[in-house]
């Protein structure tokens, strides 16, 4: 059941199980390369889910794409990392957001492990939408592996909340290495568009209207 969150934190709480169905859906139908099923679900979201179901949607974005790029490349990744990861995956989203161009997916990459972007940084409901599609092109069974890291992020979401509640800084060592160690809310980052120098902060909440919002310049 979706609620309006009251502060940004409050969207980590839980795993929201509508939203996860949403996110399994928008990424199986990625990873079919079904471009009409996947802009028609995602459309839907601004009117269909609230706005801490939104937040939830991006958080969880953030979360699970930081976590299956660590565990294509079984590491953290470096800026080249990125860089390569990008060349190697674009043909692929380009086959649902055709006008996606490198820099815009590295960007994305960027914004997940808080690199500094390459140029100006993301507009407002590109990191969804590109998102979307750069983690549903490194899926093969998106519900079976969409699972085994829900299992992960449960987890973190846990730590996250008890971090939050003993304000403290940092949550400990993650009981998987490979899911993502920052223990600030990457809701936070994501919803409240706040420029701090390094990453474009972007606002959850805004209308994925994939074919409008995705003309990015060659």
């Amino acid at each position: 059941m979706n609620r309006q969150a009251d502060d940004p934190g409050d969207v980590a709480h839980d795993l929201d199980d509508e939203v996860w169905r949403r996110l399994d859906k928008a990424l199986s139908a990625v990873c079919r390369r079904d471009k009409e099923g996947f802009v028609g679900e995602v459309n839907t979201w601004p009117t269909e889910l609230l706005l801490a179901g939104q937040q939830r949607s991006s958080m969880y974005l953030w979360f699970l794409l930081n976590y299956r790029i660590q565990e294509v490349l079984q590491r953290k990744p470096s800026p080249s990392d990125l860089n390569g990861l990008g060349l190697a995956t674009l043909s692929k989203v380009r086959d649902i957001l055709t006008n996606v161009n490198e820099s815009k997916l590295e960007e994305v990459y960027r914004v997940v492990f808080e690199i500094a972007p390459l140029r100006s940084g993301l507009d407002p409901g590109e990191f969804s939408a590109v998102g979307l599609v750069a983690l549903g092109v490194l899926l093969t069974e998106p519900t079976e592996q969409l699972a085994a890291m829900r299992r992960e992020m449960t987890d973190w979401s846990g730590r996250f909340r008890a971090s939050r509640k003993s304000n403290r800084s940092t949550c400990g060592q993650p009981r998987n290495s490979l899911a993502p160690r920052q223990c600030t809310s990457p809701v936070s980052r994501f919803t409240y568009g706040t420029d701090i120098g390094r990453v474009r902060l972007l606002r959850a909440n805004c209308a994925l209207d994939v074919e409008a919002k995705l003309v990015v310049p060659g």
